[in-house]
């Protein structure tokens, strides 16, 4: 799994390569944890990203439930076929903003 983060001072990308399950997901929530300093939004781009366990959905709920308690924002984007059928499965696509591209997504955020 490779994990690269960026950004400037209001939006942070995390863009996941790999699989976040049991073994990974933690690493990534302490990476997201690490970048999401302030109240930066988010961009978690998983374009790379191959599958997600319940353990890589756990990881989004806590960022859900953070967001809702701050005033950062988070959208994903560039879901591969199998993981937005796990985010569908889940019902995950009716509490997060998924957008295809982190173009799109970055416009999501500027709309506020």
């Amino acid at each position: 799994m490779q994990i690269e983060v960026s950004g400037d001072q209001g939006t942070v990308l995390v863009a996941v390569s790999g699989r976040i399950d049991a073994y990974t997901a933690m690493e990534v929530e302490q990476r997201i944890g690490e970048a999401l300093v302030g109240d930066r939004n988010l961009i978690l781009d998983l374009a790379g990203t191959s599958y997600i366990s319940s353990a890589g959905l756990r990881v989004l709920i806590a960022l859900a439930k953070r967001s809702r308690g701050s005033s950062f924002r988070m959208v994903l984007c560039c879901l591969q076929p199998d993981v937005q059928d796990v985010m569908e499965i889940a019902g995950f696509t009716q509490l997060f903003d998924i957008a295809a591209s982190r173009e799109a997504a970055a416009a999501v955020l500027q709309a506020g």
